[in-house]
């Protein structure tokens, strides 16, 4: 049963992929529960990129739990939240399983070995879900 839930949502998200849906694995969360998965990451890591370069996310989030959350995607640095980043404004989510893109950036050179995104509830922001992925990228001036 569990394969035919997880066939139902690559038909259902396909039409919205970058990528063809074969070489898609997309996360199936418990029935009834709040999740959030890091499904992509570009440049792919170990990455090397220019201040004002992209770092781009495909995500997925099932939200349950409440009508409406927000998601949040933000880089991490020996444990602790990026200094000086830019990136996508929040996600404004809705109940359902859905697909989102989101980007950070850095303006000046930068290093990140993290990648948090958190759903949190829009009523009592709460923290319902939430996916790490390591990542190491390096935003730097060629020269430098």
């Amino acid at each position: 049963m569990r394969h035919m839930v997880l066939g139902l949502l690559v038909v259902k998200l396909a039409a919205g992929c970058a990528t063809p849906p074969s070489r898609v694995e997309l996360p199936v969360f418990p029935p009834g529960e709040d999740g959030v998965a890091i499904v992509a990451v570009r440049p792919t890591p170990p990455a090397r990129l220019q201040p004002g370069d992209r770092m781009e996310f495909d995500l997925v989030y099932q939200l349950s739990s409440t009508e409406r959350a927000t998601l949040y995607v933000r880089p991490y640095t020996d444990g602790r939240q990026s200094r000086n980043y830019i990136g996508h404004a929040p996600i404004e989510c809705e109940t359902g399983y859905r697909k989102v893109d989101a980007w950070i950036s850095f303006r000046s050179s930068a290093a990140i070995d993290e990648i948090r995104v958190m759903l949190i509830g829009a009523e009592r922001r709460e923290l319902l879900a939430v996916a790490t992925n390591q990542v190491e990228a390096v935003w730097e001036i060629v020269g430098e």
